[in-house]
């Protein structure tokens, strides 16, 4: 895990040296830029800086220009972990300090959350502290779309919703976050595939270009990750359900990691997910919760679903 880092020196070589360690570490980023993207008192668990690791691997590979093996970037956790403060908000930026003239798209299902991301993007590139830290990276005031950012090295964030009309936007990263609304029918999911699909022809460079697509599961076998893991062999899957399961908790690597068997024991200890089981239900709280989706002919049970009561 990383340690506090003591600097000594004028303040700016403080602030240079500081840069340098964050434009290298995007768990140290996420933590010293927290505040800014959002105002609850951060839960640090090590699901955020696993998550960390391996984003920060996928944007240095795009810098080094390295071959990327993998169609899909896949993360399914439950809700309320954080992954959009990770994903959406914090990583477009963090990227830009390490190679400021990347190309970044940034979808959701709906442009009203891909523009509430794009707020908290603007929160943080325009910080006093991002300055600070990060003077080579200037971003031009004179853009008047909502969810359009340039900066001075013609790097691009674009923010669109799934079903609005993306055109000439090319991306060396794509980061698609909640794809699905949780309400969304089957007819309505398989359009979002189609949708997806036609986002996939907006990289600059297929090769090396990065493919993100985050989500809780949704009790469908239509929702975009079930369709994703359906169609590509080359997918990197990162599943943290809040409940170990041998077989649903990837990669091997994370399976270490999980306390008494749960992803979280303070923000999702037993009692609380307890109390999620009885407001979602089974089959909700199986895919939202343990990113397992059940055919339409079958529900996953657990013993401890039920009360067992003695005959009298």
């Amino acid at each position: 895990m990383s340690k506090a880092v003591k600097i000594k020196g004028s303040n700016e070589d403080v602030e240079i040296s500081v840069g340098n360690f964050l434009r290298g570490n995007f768990y140290g980023f996420v933590k010293s830029f927290w505040s800014i993207a959002c105002g609850n008192e951060p839960v640090w668990n090590w699901h955020i800086q696993y998550q960390c690791d391996i984003a920060e691997k996928l944007v240095f590979g795009i810098r080094d220009k390295v071959e990327n093996p993998h169609d899909i970037i896949l993360v399914n956790v439950p809700p309320g972990t954080s992954k959009s403060i990770m994903w959406s908000q914090m990583l477009p930026c963090w990227a830009w300090t390490v190679m400021p003239e990347l190309r970044i798209l940034c979808t959701s299902y709906s442009e009203e959350v891909a523009f509430n991301n794009s707020i908290k993007r603007k929160d943080i590139l325009s910080s006093a502290r991002f300055k600070k830290y990060f003077p080579d990276v200037v971003v031009r005031n004179d853009i008047a779309r909502l969810g359009k950012m340039i900066n001075s090295k013609l790097g691009e964030i674009n923010a669109y919703g799934i079903g609005g009309s993306i055109t000439g936007i090319h991306c060396d990263l794509h980061v698609h976050d909640d794809p699905n609304n949780a309400s969304s029918t089957d007819v309505e999911m398989v359009s979002t595939q189609n949708k997806f699909m036609s986002c996939t022809t907006r990289v600059a460079n297929a090769s090396i270009a990065v493919k993100v697509v985050i989500q809780q599961r949704l009790n469908s076998m239509e929702d975009l990750s079930g369709w994703l893991m359906g169609k590509y062999k080359k997918i990197n899957h990162i599943c943290l359900p809040a409940e170990y399961d041998e077989e649903t908790v990837k990669p091997e690597s994370a399976k270490d990691f999980y306390k008494d068997g749960l992803l979280d024991p303070v923000r999702y200890n037993r009692e609380v997910l307890q109390t999620k089981l009885l407001d979602l239900g089974v089959q909700r709280y199986n895919a939202e919760f343990l990113q397992r989706v059940a055919p339409a002919d079958g529900v996953i049970w657990k013993p401890e679903y039920f009360n067992v009561v003695d005959d009298d």
